[in-house]
């Protein structure tokens, strides 16, 4: 990692060398350059904002040099650093600045020697946090958290973009995979002739009309109540888009328009609690708030425990096997879901 070069009112400090494993700073792509802007607090907090690049000068002057000069410091509203972080946790700006069209974030964490260390990040898909943007300067020493209060600090000038880029993809010949296959049995409700019914299994549909496809992927499980046994848990491109939800042919009864409170934990994780969106038609279903993110987690875990309360009822179920909805044959359909 390449240590920094501090700035202050022009005086430039020592620099010292290490690795660094995230991005480089200087970045092609980049139309605007950018500073970081750093602040010692009394309370041992550090404030941050950044600054972009303004052109002022006479239009008039022909092939004279206009010095770079720096706009106002661009200030979220969650900014502080705090005095006693966690030491090698990023913590992130918010909400996010817009620079051009680009989501726009400072980024900061405390290394065990005192150090704090700064970082740009932008959003360049305009949907996901690309790579930390570093400048070459950005560490603030533990001995100008003291010697320096209320006195703003700058980084060296990286470049930043304005303008999000949306990625091609290039889909795979032979996707969509049409198949359909059962994984897995067991003895779930007692309702199957033979005891046992699919309790892992995927298809793939094509729509006649407009020739598109709906592709799933489901598990099956028991859960603590009599009367409603089984829940499925199932992620699916349909028309175009990526889902994750829960479902059966009956739920207990939920009052319309009223969220379910939901709570699941993925292996030996943390308890997390949500409220998602209900939804009652030919089946009866919860939504979960994101996909994207409950996906990730679910292609990391082995087993999700979910508990779902409804108006009058709380089901509990436990999946084992989550990461292997993701190893299915029809998996390409679900990576290029909204791209064939």
């Amino acid at each position: 990692m390449k240590v920094i070069q501090v700035l202050i009112g022009g005086v430039a400090l020592l620099v010292l060398a290490a690795l660094a494993a995230d991005a480089h700073a200087q970045s092609a792509t980049g139309d605007i350059k950018a500073r970081i802007n750093a602040r010692p607090l009394n309370d041992g907090r550090i404030e941050f904002a950044f600054q972009l690049e303004s052109q002022a000068g006479d239009l008039m002057e022909e092939e004279v040099d206009t010095p770079a000069e720096w706009g106002e410091r661009l200030l979220p509203r969650g900014r502080n650093f705090p005095s006693e972080p966690s030491i090698g946790t990023w913590l992130s700006s918010r909400p996010s600045i817009l620079v051009g069209e680009v989501e726009t974030r400072i980024r900061a964490r405390r290394h065990e020697d005192g150090r704090t260390e700064f970082a740009l990040q932008q959003m360049l898909d305009g949907e996901n946090w690309g790579e930390n943007i570093l400048p070459s300067g950005r560490f603030l020493s533990a001995d100008h958290r003291t010697s320096h209060i209320d006195r703003w600090l700058n980084s060296s000038v990286v470049a930043l973009s304005t303008v999000i880029v949306i990625p091609e993809v290039v889909v795979p010949p032979g996707v969509p995979i049409v198949a359909e296959a059962v994984l897995e049995y067991a003895d779930l409700d007692g309702w199957a002739f033979n005891g046992n019914e699919p309790s892992f299994y995927y298809g793939v549909r094509q729509d006649p009309l407009d020739d598109t496809y709906d592709t799933w992927v489901i598990k099956v499980a028991n859960t603590d109540d009599d009367l409603y046994d089984t829940i499925r848990l199932q992620i699916s491109c349909y028309a175009g888009e990526f889902q994750v939800f829960f479902w059966e042919d009956s739920l207990p009864y939920q009052r319309r328009d009223y969220s379910v409170s939901v709570s699941y934990r993925f292996d030996d994780g943390d308890v997390t609690t949500e409220r998602w969106s209900h939804y009652s038609g030919s089946d009866d279903g919860i939504l979960t708030n994101d996909d994207d993110t409950f996906a990730q987690r679910m292609r990391n875990a082995n087993r999700l425990v979910i508990r779902a309360a409804f108006y009058e009822r709380t089901l509990t179920a436990t999946f084992q096997g989550v990461s292997q909805m993701f190893r299915t044959r029809v998996q390409p359909n679900i990576e290029y879901c909204g791209h064939y």
